[in-house]
């Protein structure tokens, strides 16, 4: 008998450690009188009925109410409405936890809270979610049942009485997509204009092996990064005639990546500046027997060389910095390889170092060169800073320059820039070498050109281009 009558009380006990107290007082500490309150569930989307239904909480008096509804829920949002129609709302209330909600009169706010939510697509706009700076979760669906068709809006007021103006919002379509908007002013914002996100480009590549050896590793450095970093195949392979998909979408939004890919044999073969919203397959061999690109940079200054970049004549852009986190001390030297798969013998090369100061050595021919011995330019009497007008109509696309010392046109100094019409540009022609004749080449929107020979930066000061 006494046995039984332990399990009984065992079972009690348990039964009341399951069923927490969700007993809440709501106290009126206002002047006003309290005429309605409603309280809501994180699982439901509305508020719902009066809970007072005909009665009203007087100032100074209160009311008991049980938020046990069987749901096991602890969070409730709740809201207070007063007799001159202002209202008080208090999101994200713990129930198990709070016991009494002191509402007073929600604070008078001279700020107008009021903004327009316009879906500017074609998309229907199923959900929208606010929250102030003073709340930890979305809460509620403020549309409930309703929607806002593409062309339409919907007026909310954000006053909620806490006095907050910076609220954070998410909007979801019909989709499935959504859009947020993070640390909006509503005391100053009126519209929001919103529409899905736009279309993720695609960065998916084949990377193919088109040899007859087996690719065993390969690298991937978007232009937001500085080393390689890990193997993507890991401890996979690509064997002859095989390949593999990769997502180059690291969140960066980066379409420009260098990749490298390394053989059995050991050889390995490198692309630099692919672009990956637009390449779909690398079709990847070793490289060909070529001939020796390696090349002794030499620091013949007495200040560090502290970032060095090469470009091959393909490139429009300087890349990554080929030191990463390394120096060249003065005097000292370092040896690296310029075979970047693509084959070309031809680079540009710049040096920048410790004081900001850099040389530049074009049109470099890294399959004769063996070393450059580079220092700091020496203090240039003349200057060489040109201004290129446009005032020919059309808008300039690309601008080529290459001194007496060199014997190609070289990469196109606008890079991704044009110059549009009535605009200019303004451009250092000291690369370094001393020289100031120039021959200098304009390719415009429509194909044309127009070509200066024998320029000297050291007298000219502008070349207005018709």
């Amino acid at each position: 008998m006494r046995i039984l009558f332990t399990i009984f009380v065992l079972f009690l006990s348990t039964i009341a450690a399951q069923a927490q107290n969700r007993w809440m007082t709501i106290e009126n500490a206002s002047t006003d009188t309290l005429t309605e309150f409603y309280a809501s569930n994180q699982s439901q989307n509305s508020w719902g009925r009066d809970w007072l239904g005909r009665n009203v909480i007087y100032s100074g008096q209160n009311a008991e109410f049980d938020f046990d509804d069987g749901s096991n829920s602890c969070i409730w949002d709740m809201k207070a409405i007063f007799a001159d129609g202002s209202e008080l709302v208090w999101n994200q209330v713990d129930v198990c936890t709070e016991s009494t909600w002191s509402v007073g009169a929600p604070v008078v706010s001279t700020q107008n809270r009021w903004m327009t939510i316009e879906n500017a697509s074609n998309e229907t706009l199923t959900q929208f979610y606010a929250s102030s700076e003073t709340q930890t979760s979305w809460g509620r669906d403020w549309l409930g049942s309703n929607v806002i068709y593409g062309g339409q809006s919907i007026q909310h007021d954000f006053d909620d009485g806490s006095g907050s103006c910076i609220w954070d919002m998410k909007a979801v379509f019909a989709d499935g997509s959504e859009t947020v908007w993070n640390q909006v002013n509503v005391c100053i914002e009126s519209v929001w204009s919103v529409s899905p996100p736009a279309p993720v480009q695609n960065r998916v590549m084949t990377i193919e092996n088109a040899s007859s050896d087996t690719l065993t590793e390969f690298y991937a450095s978007s232009e937001t990064q500085t080393s390689w970093g890990r193997d993507w195949l890991g401890r996979n392979v690509i064997y002859s005639g095989q390949n593999t998909q990769f997502d180059f979408d690291d969140g960066s939004g980066s379409c420009i990546w260098d990749m490298k890919a390394i053989f059995g044999d050991g050889s390995e073969t490198v692309w630099n500046q692919v672009n990956v919203c637009v390449e779909s397959v690398w079709s990847v061999t070793p490289p060909a027997p070529v001939q020796n690109r390696w090349m002794t940079i030499e620091n013949a200054s007495n200040t560090a060389l502290t970032e060095l970049y090469a470009a091959n004549a393909t490139l429009t852009t300087w890349g990554n910095d080929w030191l990463g986190s390394g120096v060249i001390y003065g005097g000292q030297s370092i040896q690296l390889d310029f075979d970047d798969g693509s084959g070309h013998c031809t680079m540009d090369m710049r040096a920048v170092f410790a004081d900001g100061s850099e040389t530049v050595w074009n049109q470099v021919n890294v399959c004769v060169e063996s070393a450059w011995s580079v220092s700091p330019p020496a203090p240039q009497v003349d200057n060489r800073w040109m201004t290129i007008e446009n005032v020919s109509g059309i808008t300039l696309t690309e601008f080529y320059a290459s001194s007496e010392a060199q014997s190609s046109w070289g990469r196109d100094w606008l890079g991704s820039g044009v110059i549009y019409n009535g605009q200019n540009a303004d451009f250092d022609f000291d690369d370094g070498s001393g020289s100031c004749i120039w021959d200098m080449k304009a390719i415009f929107a429509d194909g044309s050109d127009a070509i200066w020979n024998q320029v000297n930066v050291c007298v000219e000061g502008i070349w207005s281009i018709r």
